[in-house]
């Protein structure tokens, strides 16, 4: 009876170890649905149902390469959605700061800081993967 135990609370510890060893993978094309369609449309092309009421244009987020001289700025664009660090002389944004929104949607802690940092990067890797080619 006491190794059938020990046994047990061995594979209850393996599969908490495991669990907290994977990081959560999240889909980033769902995210972009849930998160960006609304103001940048369901494709990227800033036409979404929101964005004739914004004050200023939505950008086509096909485009982040062309203008960006035909590459990709993953840093940039990463920083532009978790917006956090956005300086307050550069004015104000309209477009959420998703990287409070997505800690905040995690809970609290460092694993919720990791949780909201992967959404973020599934939404830089989905936004790449829609770039137009020039």
């Amino acid at each position: 009876m006491r190794s059938r135990t020990i046994v047990v609370g061995l594979l209850f510890g393996l599969v908490v170890a495991c669990r907290t060893v994977q990081p959560v993978a999240y889909d980033g094309a769902a995210l972009y649905l849930e998160n960006c369609a609304a103001c940048h449309g369901a494709t990227g092309l800033g036409d979404g149902p929101v964005a004739t009421s914004m004050n200023a244009l939505v950008p086509d987020l096909r485009r982040i390469a062309e203008r960006n001289g035909g590459s990709y700025p993953r840093a940039a664009v990463f920083a532009m959605i978790d917006g956090r660090a956005v300086a307050a002389a550069h004015g104000t944004r309209e477009m959420p700061i998703w990287g409070a929104q997505f800690r905040a949607m995690e809970g609290e802690g460092p694993q919720a800081e990791r949780d909201a940092v992967r959404r973020i990067e599934a939404l830089v890797e989905f936004l790449e993967r829609i770039q137009l080619a020039n």
